[in-house]
Order: C-alpha cells, then sequence, then structure tokens
C-alpha cells in the first residue's frame, strides 16, 4: 500500500518521493537504483549474476521477491551470497496495481492476420 509518501511492502516500509494517490499499489524498482549497502534494510540472497563488463546484473531473492540489481563490478557477488541492499529514491515509482488489459486488436489488423496465416 502507499500513502503519505510510505511504501508497505513486504521488505518493509519506505519513503518514497513519487506522486501517487493512496492505495494498493506496486513499487517499482528501476535496476540500476539498487545498490550494496552494509547498512541497507533489504536482505537478499543472490539467485543469478551476469557478468557484463562495465556492470554486473544480479537477480536477487529477498523473502519472496524478485529484485534485479544492476551494479558496478567493483565487487563481484557469487550465486548463494547474502548481500544487504538500499535503493535510489530517484529510481522508484509507485504505480497502480492493476491487471493488464486484455490486448485490443482492430478490425484491419485482425483481417491482415487472418489472411497472412491462412492456410490455402
Amino acid at each position: 500500500t502507499f500513502e503519505n509518501g510510505v511504501a508497505r511492502s513486504s521488505l518493509g516500509d519506505f519513503s518514497v518521493d513519487c506522486p501517487s494517490e493512496p492505495g494498493e499499489k506496486l513499487l517499482s524498482i528501476r535496476p540500476e537504483a539498487i545498490y550494496e549497502d552494509d547498512n541497507g534494510p533489504i536482505v537478499c540472497k543472490v539467485a543469478e549474476v551476469s557478468y557484463l563488463g562495465t556492470r554486473v546484473d544480479y537477480r536477487l531473492g529477498a523473502d519472496d521477491i524478485s529484485l534485479f540489481a544492476s551494479m558496478d563490478p567493483d565487487t563481484i557477488y557469487r550465486p548463494g551470497d547474502t548481500i544487504k541492499v538500499s535503493f535510489s529514491q530517484k529510481g522508484c515509482w509507485i504505480v497502480d496495481d492493476v491487471p493488464d488489459p486484455e490486448p485490443v486488436v482492430v478490425e484491419e489488423e485482425r483481417s491482415f492476420l487472418k489472411r497472412l496465416f491462412r492456410k490455402d
């Protein structure tokens, strides 16, 4: 939930400077906004590592949540390592927790697709 600038999540409560109406929301964090922090509030286990030269991408597990982080390669963690992380508020958004709508296909596109995949 989100109210009065505080996002309450299964990972904890976080102050987020993001305009949004109160209610059930999702906290979206960009991968490059997540960083290793010995005093960080989120304890994660490294699940996957991808070495990309100037960056290292991680899939981190925290409780039943997966986080994706893109960090500098100064320190490289291995799968199974436990680290603490924080995130920069500049890389966070509060978004409505609504299901994706059904895709809309315009009748012209539907007709074109039928012709394209028609078996003669």
